[in-house]
């Protein structure tokens, strides 16, 4: 039976990004909906450090996406290509399929 693949990833791990995504989304819009002058990123403690969900996530792209209203499915889409490179750089280095 062929293993289910969403994302070029393996079924589980796609499922667990996309319910992360949606569940930062959600919280994220529903605090700036609910508190508007009140939500805002925790800012880092000095300008050579990053934010805390930088460094939680790997990368400034995602919350720079959620900030600019990006939908979860446009912030999934944006890692196509680099999880495509990466498939094909792991392809070289796989004992077995």
């Amino acid at each position: 039976m062929p293993k289910r693949r969403i994302l070029g990833c393996s079924f589980p791990i796609a499922i667990g990004l996309i319910i992360i995504i949606l569940a930062i989304f959600i919280t994220w819009s529903l605090a700036k909906w609910l508190f508007p002058d009140h939500f805002a990123w925790r800012k880092p403690a000095s300008p050579q450090q990053a934010y805390h969900f930088d460094l939680l996530m790997g990368t400034h792209q995602v919350r720079k996406a959620i900030q600019s209203g990006a939908s979860a499915c446009d912030i999934l889409a944006g890692w196509d290509a680099d999880q495509q490179t990466f498939q094909e750089l792991r392809a070289n280095y796989l004992l077995y399929e």
